[in-house]
């Protein structure tokens, strides 16, 4: 249980990520998932340590995953294939999918999962972005986001991804590999908060000063 905020720099690909949670959190995985009750800072808070501290702290972006996200690619993919002028059964020939499975993708009677849309993202041509209508949070690298479902709310995992939208995709691929139920039921949804972005090396260093050998605070010596 996280008890009080901490700040914490996490090394990511030669990336820095700046995190207002506990590090040995940070990190989670499927296999260490972590149980939380810890409310949410205050947002005159964060911004108070953004002002004092010049990192980069966020509150946290938070967006709602349920039927109406779906509802939402599923219109964008019936939008790119009539553009193409593909019919139902021409584009799932194309995927190799079963028979009925795009029908019931763009009737939204089924979730479409992280694999359909790279399959879609390929047979159409087009980004697996722009079927998410989403764009990514930070142009360094992945950013660390905080997931939830509704029913399971008492459980909070962190995932790396390029954006909130693709977050889920992310969790959902972990899950599928754990052998984890994603999703409770139809009507199970999903909040994912944005809770650190990466930053690089050299605005680490701009912000926080250059590592020398002679500096006597870096060899735990005093002057």
């Amino acid at each position: 249980m996280i008890d009080q905020p901490a700040d914490t720099v996490i090394f990511i690909s030669r990336t820095w990520m700046i995190s207002k949670y506990p590090c040995r959190n940070a990190c989670a995985t499927v296999s260490t998932m972590k149980r939380s009750n810890r409310k949410d800072i205050p947002s005159n808070r964060i911004k108070e340590k953004v002002r004092k501290q010049k990192m980069k702290y966020f509150s946290g972006i938070v967006e709602r995953i349920g039927f109406d996200f779906y509802a939402d690619i599923a219109v964008r993919i019936v939008a790119i294939r009539n553009e193409k002028g593909l019919t139902q059964k021409q584009l799932t020939e194309l995927l190799k999918w079963p028979a009925g499975k795009l029908q019931s993708m763009e009737a939204v009677s089924r979730r479409i999962n992280a694999q359909d849309l790279e399959d879609l993202s390929k047979a159409l041509e087009v980004s697996v972005n722009y079927l998410l209508e989403a764009y990514n949070d930070s142009p360094v690298g992945d950013c660390l986001y905080l997931v939830w479902t509704d029913s399971c709310s008492d459980m909070k995992v962190y995932v790396k991804a390029p954006n909130s939208r693709m977050a889920i995709f992310e969790l959902e691929k972990k899950f599928k590999k754990s052998g984890v139920l994603m999703w409770s039921n139809a009507r199970d949804r999903a909040t994912v908060r944005r809770v650190g972005v990466p930053l690089t090396d050299r605005e680490l260093t701009d912000r926080r000063g250059a590592y020398r050998e002679d500096n006597l605070l870096e060899k735990g010596e005093q002057e």
